[in-house]
């Protein structure tokens, strides 16, 4: 019985109906039919001409079977509305399912990872030209480490740990692994930069939704710098594809690369900012050119098809582990963050805090500013002045650009330049004094504090700073 019509079962597909009362919505912005599982659009006569009408055999009396259709699909209309979409992604779910709630679409989905084409299934992994091949892009790049990495983030890990700074040269290949390899097993979305600025700002976007929901990371080459947008990159984003409404979907790892250091992120590949030294992973290949290996140059084709085959495979088996020892999305994510936890540890050791550095660099040019009265203050001269046993700088713009010039090569003053002379200079921008000196009046910020020459043979020892209080170092002999 179908809106009061009965109706002999052998003449309709009960079964499908009902998925389809399930499965699609009315999107009241646009005014038709969606269903995300499927990414399929229609509008509403086309709906019911081409997915309903054939769930209705033509041996129905023709008004009963429109009127049927029109049921179904008020049904939908009534009970189904959402102006937005959500994917709610989990390898644990026993299956793929649709809700609707306050207005919103949320798509249920456990889809890991997609089969390979034929051309790919083709490949023996366990044959020796199979061997050599792996045996030597592993040596070239540690491929086995980062993909455990991105099954960790997908697999439940925390994603805001999950952002990485991929730095290698030209030539090392990175479009032959990330544009080819994990493309062909449909695992990462490209994007650029500003797509990123775009979707945070509810601009139209040409994004592939669907490449979206399938991927396990975001790849974003070309990586210029550390735009503010990314800070809130770490668990999803919105977007608004073309002609769409919004749509949220879940984000797990973050990859910007680039050939040269990002602004703001890597110094002498030593020190990053601290905010990026908590947030990014940091993953440098400093040589390499894959073009090079000649194993590679051998059979390039062969070569790209095993990697690509035994990537999926590998990935399809980490993916068993974490189903096989996990009951749940709370167990994966335990064993997927211990992981991450090591590997961040193992990535990042080496690196420091850029503003240790900042602050080790200004500590020992202050030493060394007063125990070198002439040499060093003269290019100073202009920027500064004393009172009262106080040093005072008159002009930190100034001076904070003699400073780096004095102090630092090029590359370093690139990353250092984008802060403040205040925090480079360790100053107080409150801490402005304004002094009458032999009837002149000068102003400046405090730099050094009550500074006490001792004196021992002729000698000037240099001082040191015992201790830091509000940030004004008092100084000692």
């Amino acid at each position: 019985k179908i809106d009061g019509i009965i109706v002999d079962s052998k003449h309709v597909d009960i079964n499908k109906i009902d998925h389809i009362k399930k499965e699609w919505g009315w999107n009241t912005d646009r005014s038709v039919f969606e269903n995300f599982l499927i990414h399929k659009t229609f509008r509403n006569s086309d709906f019911g001409k081409i997915v309903l009408s054939n769930l209705f055999s033509l041996d129905i009396d023709k008004e009963d079977r429109k009127q049927m259709i029109d049921s179904v699909m008020n049904y939908i209309k009534d009970n189904n509305q959402f102006s937005t979409t959500k994917f709610d992604i989990n390898p644990f779910y026993e299956k793929e399912e649709v809700h609707f709630h306050k207005c919103e679409m949320i798509v249920k989905s456990n889809k890991i990872i997609s089969d390979l084409d034929d051309r790919f299934k083709k490949i023996n992994l366990e044959s020796d030209t199979s061997k050599i091949f792996i045996n030597d892009f592993c040596k070239h790049f540690d491929l086995p480490d980062f993909l455990d990495f991105i099954t960790a983030g997908r697999m439940g890990g925390d994603t805001k740990k999950c952002f990485m700074h991929f730095s290698a040269p030209s030539n090392f290949g990175k479009s032959f692994l990330f544009d080819g390899v994990f493309n062909k097993i449909g695992i990462n979305c490209v994007m650029k930069e500003s797509e990123i600025k775009a979707a945070y700002k509810g601009s139209p976007s040409g994004l592939s939704i669907n490449s979206l929901v399938n991927s396990w990371f975001i790849f974003v080459d070309e990586f210029k710098s550390a735009v503010s947008e990314i800070k809130d990159m770490s668990v999803d984003i919105k977007l608004t594809p073309k002609f769409k409404s919004q749509v949220t979907v879940p984000l797990y790892s973050k990859i910007f690369a680039s050939a040269e250091h990002v602004r703001s992120l890597v110094v002498d590949e030593r020190f990053v900012e601290r905010q990026f030294l908590n947030r990014f992973i940091f993953w440098q290949e400093k040589t390499g050119n894959l073009d090079q290996r000649e194993v590679y140059r051998k059979n390039k084709r062969l070569y790209f098809d095993t990697i690509v085959a035994f990537t999926h495979d590998y990935l399809r088996k980490k993916i068993n582990e974490y189903l096989t020892e996990c009951s749940d999305l709370y167990c994966s994510s335990v064993k997927a963050n211990l992981f991450i936890d090591d590997f961040i540890e193992r990535r990042n050791k080496r690196l420091l805090p850029l503003e240790d550095y900042i602050f080790e660099k200004i500590e020992e040019f202050k030493s060394n500013f007063v125990i070198d009265k002439f040499e060093s203050r003269i290019l100073f001269k202009d920027c500064y002045f004393q009172h009262e046993g106080n040093i005072y700088i008159s002009n930190k713009d100034k001076f904070c650009d003699l400073y780096l010039d004095k102090t630092f090569g090029d590359s370093e003053k690139k990353i250092i330049r984008h802060k403040t002379s205040s925090e480079i200079l360790e100053l107080i921008d409150n801490d402005r004094k304004v002094f009458k000196i032999n009837g002149k009046t000068k102003a400046g910020y405090l730099w050094i504090e009550k500074i006490i020459y001792a004196v021992d043979d002729c000698e000037i020892k240099p001082y040191k700073p015992t201790r830091i209080i509000n940030k004004k170092i008092m100084l000692v002999s």
